[in-house]
């Protein structure tokens, strides 16, 4: 999979409420996908017109917030100063 490496705080990351936090390091991972679900995301990636990497790391961040959610995780509202 893709590096994710970005810096700043892009459109996607305003719109979904994630923190400005410059320098902060970003980390690597590697996930091993259904190639289905890989499909799916690099053709919603294309049409979207996100580059992949950035549309995967936003997918996760998104799919996590989610979840976290469902398990009263939620700090979303921390994230984004928030109270």
């Amino acid at each position: 999979m893709d590096q994710v490496a970005r810096s700043g705080t892009s459109e996607e990351d305003r719109a979904t409420g994630v923190s400005n936090d410059v320098g902060a390091e970003k980390v690597t991972v590697s996930v091993t996908v259904h190639p289905t679900d890989y499909s799916r995301m690099v053709d919603v990636a294309r049409v979207s017109g996100i580059p992949k990497s950035e549309f995967m790391a936003l997918a996760m961040h998104l799919g996590v917030c989610e979840v976290a959610s469902l398990y009263g995780e939620d700090d979303r509202a921390d994230d984004s100063g928030g109270t």
